[in-house]
């Protein structure tokens, strides 16, 4: 595929001799006009216009791929990742931006549909953050507004297969995304660029691969342990009894989703968590749900409405599932209780059916090192993430 450089070029050579001089005349002539000082910055302008910062810094993503991969954002029908790097991963600590190119992880052969692919909005702001460990909620990473960027629909193709690594922007460059008007950026002492993306109607949905290349850093929120514990009660003499399970990361700063199973078929459910598995409101606990084989086992300081799925289930970070914490040192080594509560009409007196006990104690809390990604892999809108890790996705960015 030709630029346009090559194309002029290709024109100019097919003009006759007489025509090539002339022209050639008049374009020294123009120089000429300039004053000195203009003609300096148009070529200053124009140096500068090829720089660019490859991101993070230190894993060399210039010519080599980083190691790891994210499916989120472009893999997704609707997503968003805040992408955090310190000035070392930078390169630098103040530039000002002019575009931001993606890279897909590779080589793997082409998979699915050959695209194109169309994503309805496409939204980039882009600044930094003097806040040093960013956490689930995505309003509180900032310490000062971003500066939009791009917003626009877009049009691209997926992984071609080719040999990594992958060209930046992927095939035919549709993810190089030129900025709006460039932006001055200074990432302060302790703090990190800030890059936010948005994809919304994405009509790849896994047809094919759009993997992008990332590293797996350190820091941030360390997991910390969860287990199960007592017995649930079941929707009827025969089904077995509710259970509840968690996932992801349980530490102050990290996003984990309450899910479990046999609460029955499409039933309504509340996930109760509370600070304490002996007393609550109500009474000393475990508390023996009167006519029933249920029992109470932990606090109700917050509820989150849910609902079961045709088989009585409720899948792993489903829409609501997710309980954020935030980024508090003093949270490290604390314990939370959950427990599933569903509404089965007829399952008992009370038509409440209860699940078993989750004990969560709380993991550690670290400055991450370098970079990190913040994200929601469902919902590009979402005010809190299901996401809080150090991945530092591989971007190329054009600067003055």
């Amino acid at each position: 595929m030709r630029s346009d450089d090559d194309t002029a070029m290709t024109q100019a050579l097919r003009r006759p001799p007489r025509v090539r001089t002339l022209s050639v005349q008049l374009e020294t002539d123009m120089r000429n006009l300039l004053p000195s000082s203009l003609s300096a910055a148009v070529l200053c302008l124009s140096a500068a216009a090829q720089n660019y910062l490859y991101l993070p810094a230190t894993r060399a993503p210039a010519t080599s791929e980083l190691g790891s991969f994210r499916i989120v954002p472009l893999m997704r029908p609707s997503a968003r990742v805040q992408m955090f790097y310190d000035a070392t991963e930078v390169g630098q600590a103040s530039f000002v931006a002019t575009e931001l190119a993606l890279r897909y992880d590779g080589p793997i052969p082409p998979v699915g549909a050959p695209g194109p692919f169309t994503v309805q909005r496409v939204r980039v702001d882009i600044g930094s953050t003097t806040v040093a460990i960013p956490g689930p909620d995505f309003a509180a990473n900032l310490s000062q507004p971003l500066t939009s960027v791009f917003d626009a629909r877009l049009t691209y193709f997926p992984d071609n297969g080719t040999s990594g690594p992958e060209p930046w922007g992927g095939p035919s460059g549709r993810w190089i995304l030129q900025f709006q008007q460039p932006v001055a950026v200074t990432i302060p002492a302790g703090g990190f660029l800030v890059i936010d993306l948005r994809i919304e109607g994405n009509d790849l949905n896994g047809q094919a691969h759009t993997m992008l290349d990332a590293a797996r850093g350190s820091g941030g929120a360390i997991d910390g342990s969860a287990v199960t514990t007592e017995t649930g009660c079941a929707v009827s003499q025969s089904a077995q009894p509710a259970t509840i399970l968690t996932s992801g990361v349980h530490a102050p700063g990290g996003v984990h989703s309450i899910h479990g199973s046999n609460l029955g078929a499409s039933a309504p459910v509340f996930a109760m968590i509370g600070v304490s598995d002996q007393v609550a409101s109500f009474g000393t606990l475990p508390f023996a749900v009167p006519g029933t084989a249920c029992q109470i086992y932990t606090s109700w300081d917050l509820t989150l409405p849910l609902q079961a799925d045709a088989n009585g289930a409720l899948a792993a970070f489903a829409n609501g599932s997710t309980v954020p914490l935030p980024t508090l040192p003093s949270l490290v080594g604390g314990r939370i209780f959950e427990q599933l509560v569903s509404f089965v009409p007829g399952a008992n007196p009370w038509n409440l059916v209860f699940s078993d006990k989750r004990s969560i104690t709380l993991g550690t809390l670290t400055p991450p090192a370098g970079f990190y990604a913040v994200s929601h892999g469902f919902n590009a809108n979402s005010p809190v993430a299901d996401e809080a890790a150090p991945f530092g996705y591989a971007l190329r960015l054009g600067v003055q």
